[in-house]
């Protein structure tokens, strides 16, 4: 009844994710938690020890590239909040709202996942960022006090396969002189765009290209006025605000 199945979700317990974005930590490799790490004997002796089980779930440069945006969540993102609270590890993470709220984050050597929300699947009535978040945060402040090589510097430095590039962020193509914005972004090499940007030329004012699209005759020039009329009145509106 939910349109998210049509993308293949299904519910997921924090254990189940926490599993999950081991992968993303771990260059791709995603590890199966086991509740009994290692039994001793009243001598110290060790009896038995539990192996992890791991496989390749994504290729590392596909892993590397999603640490690399869940940064941006924690920094500048919806998890920004965690920096306001004094976290100031290096980490990245993502947020998660439906009926609960979700935040799932790691620093280069522990993944944490928090939920909350009803047994009875009730609505919370809040984000990730308002529930779970502030909770992650906490923890991860007093684990990484604790133990501080749980942490790191930095993250693991990106594999040979991936490439960066300057972009638009309008047009997502490489950023020219005209472009008034621009952005480096990392792309598996393969993937980087290979056209220039040609949203800023005049041709085609701040719009992006898109395939097999021809501009109507005099558009161009529509899509001209219309962007000075708001500039001016951008403008009007900041001359009152300064009187």
């Amino acid at each position: 009844p939910y349109p998210a199945l049509a993308l293949g979700t299904a519910e997921a317990t924090p254990l189940q994710i926490a599993s999950a974005y081991t992968a993303f930590a771990n260059p791709g490799v995603r590890v199966e938690s086991r509740p009994i790490k290692r039994v001793t004997n009243s001598d110290g002796v060790g009896i038995t020890e539990a192996r992890p089980q791991s496989q390749q779930a994504l290729k590392p440069e596909v892993s590397w590239i999603m640490t690399n945006i869940m940064q941006d969540v924690l920094n500048r993102g919806t998890a920004a909040r965690a920096r306001t609270m004094g976290f100031t590890a290096t980490a990245a993470g993502k947020t998660g709202t439906s009926r609960d709220g979700w935040f799932a984050g790691y620093t280069p050597n522990i993944v944490c996942v928090v939920w909350v929300g009803f047994d009875d699947n009730s609505e919370l009535g809040l984000e990730g960022s308002k529930s779970a978040l502030p909770i992650w945060a906490s923890f991860m402040k007093a684990a990484l006090a604790l133990r501080p090589e749980l942490g790191a510097e930095s993250l693991p430095a990106a594999p040979e396969s991936v490439v960066t590039e300057e972009i638009d962020p309008t047009s997502g193509l490489i950023a020219t002189e005209q472009c008034p914005a621009r952005k480096t972004e990392f792309f598996v090499e393969g993937t980087q765009p290979q056209e220039p940007c040609d949203a800023h030329s005049g041709e085609h004012p701040e719009q992006g290209p898109i395939p097999g699209f021809n501009w109507p005759e005099g558009q161009a020039d529509i899509e001209d006025k219309t962007k000075k009329l708001l500039r001016d009145a951008q403008k009007t509106v900041e001359d009152a605000s300064k009187e």
